[in-house]
Protein backbone atom coordinates (compact mmCIF):
# COMPACT_ATOMS: atom_id res chain seq x y z
CA UNK A 1 0.00 0.00 0.00
CA UNK A 2 3.11 2.27 1.08
CA UNK A 3 4.60 1.32 -2.33
CA UNK A 4 1.84 2.51 -4.43
CA UNK A 5 1.16 5.96 -2.90
CA UNK A 6 5.00 6.32 -3.71
CA UNK A 7 4.67 5.02 -6.89
CA UNK A 8 1.62 7.65 -7.38
CA UNK A 9 3.47 10.89 -6.31
CA UNK A 10 6.52 10.04 -8.40
CA UNK A 11 4.16 9.01 -11.18
CA UNK A 12 2.38 12.64 -10.88
CA UNK A 13 5.21 14.42 -9.30
CA UNK A 14 8.21 13.08 -11.36
CA UNK A 15 11.25 14.96 -10.45
CA UNK A 16 9.77 16.86 -7.96
CA UNK A 17 9.46 13.94 -5.80
CA UNK A 18 12.67 12.93 -5.95
CA UNK A 19 13.20 16.60 -4.90
CA UNK A 20 10.74 16.47 -1.93
CA UNK A 21 12.57 13.39 -0.51
CA UNK A 22 16.11 14.49 -0.94
CA UNK A 23 14.70 17.89 0.98
CA UNK A 24 13.29 15.44 3.81
CA UNK A 25 16.60 13.11 4.07
CA UNK A 26 18.62 17.15 4.19
CA UNK A 27 16.21 18.07 6.94
CA UNK A 28 16.38 14.96 8.81
CA UNK A 29 20.19 14.94 8.73
CA UNK A 30 19.85 18.90 10.36
CA UNK A 31 18.07 17.98 13.02
CA UNK A 32 19.99 14.81 13.57
CA UNK A 33 22.98 17.02 14.05
CA UNK A 34 21.48 19.60 15.90
CA UNK A 35 20.31 17.04 18.65
CA UNK A 36 23.85 15.40 18.23
CA UNK A 37 25.31 18.81 19.05
CA UNK A 38 23.14 19.73 22.09
CA UNK A 39 23.52 15.88 23.62
CA UNK A 40 27.29 16.51 23.56
CA UNK A 41 27.39 20.18 24.81
CA UNK A 42 24.74 19.05 27.55
CA UNK A 43 27.42 15.49 28.41
CA UNK A 44 30.71 18.56 28.61
CA UNK A 45 29.90 19.50 32.30
CA UNK A 46 29.73 15.53 33.45
CA UNK A 47 32.26 14.37 31.12
CA UNK A 48 34.62 17.48 32.71
CA UNK A 49 33.71 16.12 36.33
CA UNK A 50 34.89 12.78 35.57
CA UNK A 51 37.87 13.72 34.21
CA UNK A 52 38.35 15.58 37.20
CA UNK A 53 37.74 12.72 39.70
CA UNK A 54 39.82 10.08 37.19
CA UNK A 55 42.49 12.76 37.66
CA UNK A 56 42.64 12.91 40.92
CA UNK A 57 41.75 8.89 41.46
CA UNK A 58 45.08 8.49 39.78
CA UNK A 59 47.58 10.88 42.15
CA UNK A 60 45.78 9.43 45.09
CA UNK A 61 47.23 5.62 43.55
CA UNK A 62 50.54 7.85 43.13
CA UNK A 63 50.65 8.71 46.76
CA UNK A 64 49.48 5.08 48.18
CA UNK A 65 52.83 3.91 45.83
CA UNK A 66 54.75 5.92 46.91
CA UNK A 67 53.37 5.31 51.15
CA UNK A 68 53.79 1.72 50.23
CA UNK A 69 57.42 1.77 48.76
CA UNK A 70 58.34 4.10 52.11
CA UNK A 71 56.75 1.37 54.81
CA UNK A 72 58.49 -1.48 52.78
CA UNK A 73 61.98 0.16 53.14
CA UNK A 74 61.54 0.76 56.48
CA UNK A 75 60.35 -2.43 57.63
CA UNK A 76 61.89 -5.25 55.01
CA UNK A 77 60.28 -8.27 55.23
CA UNK A 78 61.62 -10.85 57.73
CA UNK A 79 63.57 -13.76 55.69
CA UNK A 80 62.80 -16.76 57.53
CA UNK A 81 65.56 -19.40 57.45
CA UNK A 82 64.82 -22.33 54.89
CA UNK A 83 64.93 -26.12 56.24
Amino acid sequence: MAQDFDQMFKDVLGDSWNKLTKFQTDQLQKITDRVEGMAREAMKPEIDRLSAEVADLRARIITLEQQRKTIATKNPPAIEPSI
